[in-house]
């Protein structure tokens, strides 16, 4: 029952994406979502709610979390286009190259722009993990993230501690991002193997 119910949803949601070849924005890309407990279709909110182990999927990046609710509203087309997405509950983001993990997080897909809330923040890639007891985003277009109250930034064996870190990415020959630049605000603390 939940497969169909998952499946209608998602067709619902995601038909006229289908035929484009190439998406005008990030929010045009097509988005895959499951749910264990089932997917809900609010439509005088304009908004759907999936819930228990809630997965979804677009362009490679999965987020997980206890409930997803994507908001929609008119697209240019006739259909309706996914516009910010939000988790709750036990939050994970994967991709490639990087992973959050947060209590909550926003995505707004028009501006590329995760914000991460709650407890235990983590952002991380494969050389880098930024964490932060307030918030962090990370703007994917401007390839950068912001950190803010008690924010730490390690990479081995050294770290950078303040009230606010705002880290610049850039895509090795590998192709995974790491930390280039990284600007702290209050509180400063850098702590290398021979220094502090």
């Amino acid at each position: 029952g939940f497969l169909a119910a998952a499946i209608i949803v998602v067709s619902v949601w995601q038909e006229p994406l289908a035929a484009e070849k190439k998406p005008s924005s990030a929010a045009m890309e097509a988005i895959t979502v499951e749910a264990d407990e089932g997917i809900e279709w609010l439509r005088d909110k304009r908004m759907y709610v999936a819930r228990g182990n809630a997965k979804a999927i677009r362009d490679g990046v999965t987020v997980k979390a206890d409930t997803l609710t994507a908001h929609y509203r008119d697209g240019k087309t006739k259909s309706n286009e996914i516009h910010r997405l939000e988790a709750l509950g036990h939050v994970t983001i994967v991709s490639a190259d990087r992973q959050a993990v947060a209590d909550r997080a926003v995505y707004d897909l028009d501006e590329a722009v995760v914000v991460l809330l709650g407890d235990n923040l983590k952002f991380s890639t494969a050389t880098d993990v930024i964490t932060a007891r307030e918030s962090l985003e990370y703007w994917e277009t401007k390839r950068v993230a912001v950190a803010r109250g008690d924010a730490l930034a390690t990479r081995k064996d050294q770290r950078i501690r303040a009230d606010a870190l705002t880290a610049y990415f850039h895509s090795g020959a590998d192709g995974k991002l790491s930390v280039t630049r990284m600007d702290a605000i209050g509180n400063v603390v850098i702590t290398t193997p021979r220094e502090v």
